[in-house]
């Protein structure tokens, strides 16, 4: 399984493909489940072992994430396996998981494989539990693990101290419809549209899903690309922007052990070849390049500190300033904003408009 986990990595690695939505590390204790081919079995202690080998395969090792990694998602945190009636809970009518003999602790063990391994990235299951489920001493609630703290928070963070990303599997968020729930009439093909699996918070708004999974510990919506309703919620108070950098921290903290952002070297390539695209039109009065003597910018479009890397002070208006620097777009229209492509591209005349900024600043002589 490693040897197996190695050759994937480097094949995904020579197609661009960074992360794997995979191992699943559920266990196979029901017959009828539709889902028992992706498993390593039922024995979690085969499981787990299966489950560390494929994670470092993937990853290039048990250090975790690293230069060269494929990140591993191990899915789907906790007790997928164990559905009710062998339904599958993508459906609504398969939205339960059932534990009639207290077992939920052995679901768990597969993933202590993950754990040992330091596994990138986990991702929590659908199903909610159909009763009521305790592991050592944390009872589970009644909602669907995306938007349960216990297993999120208490168990996955708390108990076995993980770090990695924790990412919702698809339609979380996503209202289910009166076919989603009930199905849709014979002869009529179910639609993806309206399809969701909020499981827990079926009746709750689109918001107030985002807001509960990612107290209870998400950090990235699968399948999702609007933002707008964690952007309104951070405006409402509901959320805090200091929760979504920690978020945005683990992400991309991976990213960058990944080494997707170059190494030092393709950095400083990188920089040099767009200094050298530059092309100086005029420079009246023999502004440029500018003389030891200016000391205080005023800037527009140009981040402060890279400024004051370069030990320059940056003012806040143009009369305090020895030079401004400003970055400005030429402006445009947009004629066609109801075609796909149209709506994100330049045309149109070049004169009105967006040179606000521009004009404000040349009424002063820097």
């Amino acid at each position: 399984m490693r040897r197996f986990g190695d050759a994937a990595r480097q094949e995904y690695l020579a197609v661009g493909i960074t992360q794997a939505l995979s191992p699943q590390a559920d266990l196979a204790t029901e017959p009828r489940w539709s889902r028992i081919n992706g498993t390593f079995g039922e024995d979690a202690e085969l499981a787990k072992r299966m489950v560390q080998a494929y994670i470092e395969g993937f990853q290039g090792g048990a250090t975790g994430v690293r230069d060269g990694s494929v990140v591993a998602m191990v899915k789907h945190w906790a007790g997928y396996g164990a559905t009710q009636e062998g339904f599958d809970s993508h459906n609504y009518y398969g939205r339960f998981m059932s534990y009639p003999g207290n077992n939920f602790a052995y679901h768990l063990k597969p993933f202590e494989g993950e754990f040992a391994a330091k596994v990138g990235s986990v991702m929590p299951t659908y199903a909610l539990p159909d009763g009521d489920i305790s592991v050592d001493g944390i009872k589970l609630d009644k909602v669907g693990a995306g938007f349960s703290k216990p297993l999120l928070t208490d168990l996955l963070r708390g108990k076995y101290g993980f770090d990695g990303v924790i990412l919702s599997d698809w339609g979380i968020t996503s209202d289910c419809d009166s076919n989603c729930r009930n199905g849709t009439p014979a002869g009529v093909a179910p639609p993806f549209i309206g399809f969701g699996t909020p499981w827990g918070m079926e009746d709750a708004g689109r918001r107030a899903r985002f807001v509960r999974a990612v107290e209870t510990g998400m950090d990235q919506f699968d399948g999702e690309r609007d933002a707008s309703e964690l952007v309104a919620a951070v405006r409402q108070g509901t959320l805090s922007e200091a929760r979504l950098a920690q978020s945005a921290r683990r992400i991309l903290l991976q990213k960058f052990r990944q080494g997707l952002f170059g190494n030092t070297d393709f950095v400083k390539e990188g920089l040099g070849a767009q200094r050298r695209s530059l092309v100086l039109l005029e420079s009246k009065q023999k502004v440029l390049p500018l003389a030891a003597s200016v000391k205080k910018v005023y800037l527009y479009g140009i981040s402060a500190a890279v400024a004051q890397q370069y030990g320059y002070t940056v003012v806040a208006t143009p009369q305090e300033a020895d030079v401004a620097l400003l970055r400005v777009q030429t402006p445009f229209e947009t004629l066609h904003p109801n075609y796909m492509f149209g709506s994100m591209q330049h045309s149109g005349r070049l004169h009105e408009g967006g040179a606000e900024a521009m004009s404000t600043a040349c009424r002063y002589r820097l």
